[in-house]
């Protein structure tokens, strides 16, 4: 009987230890959720993180007034993810639609960082040099990687703009070949296109460069057999073959000023070009060091 009676006054003596543990907190709950009612009504609410494209940033400065807003603090978050984008696409003549708008996008972007970033440099030196092609969606170039007999090698552009030319270099091999280039060497041959070129500076009505071209003749060069260079003792009428373009069959008359054919670069920097032609086709390239 005495043992009952001490376990029941100890079960009693718990249940009220927790019972006032209880309501102690409930009041302390009660007491926090107080406080928090007057700043839960005037704190801001979290914003969502929402990727807005530089693009509709800039329409949307222009159309307000308004500073441009730059999301991205340089471009080279950018241009990485365009490299990476551009690896295994082959200049274009793999990519599926998704790949194909994925790289356009990025373009789209650097394009506005360059509009809203645009510096007051001599735009003939950015220009000038070699560049070799990556990505593009010129018809007259994809088509080429379907024709049966060559395999498209390396596509680059020569500007001289100092000298008025430019030049598009397409290295182009038998396709038979291709396959064995490992075990018997390449034989590749270069289809050079010369050009006479006009620069249009850039300024507050045209933002972007553009270069206006007057096509002069076309050249087939020999480059190497089975991975021999072809020797400079071979006379160049063995070497190459030049067509030209008369003058008098072409609209522009030879003058580039007067031609109707022209690219703008929309994106330029130490490294990287982005082209527009006039019939919209986009020309992604990179410097040649």
């Amino acid at each position: 009987v005495f043992v009952n009676k001490y376990k029941q006054e100890v079960c009693a003596v718990v249940l009220i230890q927790v019972t006032e543990q209880q309501t102690k907190s409930q009041r302390s709950n009660m007491t926090r959720l107080l406080l928090l009612i007057p700043f839960a009504l005037v704190a801001p609410v979290a914003p969502f993180k929402v990727r807005i494209s530089p693009t509709r940033l800039l329409s949307r400065a222009v159309a307000t007034s308004q500073p441009f807003v730059d999301v991205y603090p340089d471009s080279e978050s950018l241009k990485k993810s365009l490299f990476s984008r551009c690896t295994g696409l082959n200049r274009g003549f793999n990519a599926r639609e998704k790949e194909r708008q994925e790289v356009l996008q990025l373009v789209e972007d650097l394009e506005s960082f360059q509009i809203s970033n645009r510096r007051d440099d001599d735009d003939s030196e950015e220009l000038s040099g070699t560049w070799r092609l990556i990505f593009t969606t010129a018809l007259d170039v994809l088509s080429l990687g379907v024709t049966p007999f060559v395999e498209i090698g390396q596509i680059y552009q020569n500007i001289a703009l100092d000298e008025g030319k430019v030049e598009n270099v397409i290295e182009v091999q038998p396709k038979i070949f291709a396959p064995f280039n490992g075990v018997i060497g390449s034989t590749v041959t270069k289809l050079v296109v010369r050009a006479e070129s006009s620069l249009e500076k850039s300024d507050a009505i045209k933002p972007v460069p553009r270069i206006r071209i007057a096509f002069a003749s076309v050249t087939i060069e020999g480059v190497s057999v089975f991975g021999n260079s072809i020797p400079d003792i071979i006379p160049s009428w063995l070497r190459s073959i030049k067509l030209a373009f008369p003058a008098s069959l072409r609209g522009d008359g030879g003058d580039p000023l007067e031609s109707q054919g022209y690219f703008d670069t929309t994106y330029v920097d130490q490294d990287l070009r982005i082209s527009r032609g006039n019939n919209g086709a986009l020309f992604v390239l990179v410097r040649e060091t």
